[in-house]
């Protein structure tokens, strides 16, 4: 494996908040280069599965298109809940 040398531009907000996670996550920051390369790699990796899934036939859909399609209920599970309890304990509604 070949080590390159880069320089990349990160705003320092950012960077700071990086820093702070991989000195929480790791005890020091001496891996930082070693995070950078993991983050790219995943990445990399979760392109690439992407792409050969929808090779395939596969849809991919955003959480926000799920919460869309979500069937509305007429009924809240908090209210089920409540009057089960209130059942239980020998109250009434």
């Amino acid at each position: 494996m070949t080590i390159k040398k880069v320089a990349i531009y990160v705003d320092d907000k950012i960077w700071k908040k990086f820093k702070e996670e991989v000195l929480r996550r790791h005890g020091t920051t001496r891996v930082l280069s070693k995070e950078v390369q993991n983050l790219i790699e995943s990445y990399l990796t979760s392109d690439s599965m992407i792409k050969f899934l929808e090779k395939f036939g596969a849809t991919f859909i955003s959480s926000e298109d799920v919460k869309k399609d979500r069937p509305k209920l007429k009924i809240s599970a908090g209210d089920v809940l409540r009057e089960v309890r209130d059942k239980r304990a020998g109250l009434s509604r």
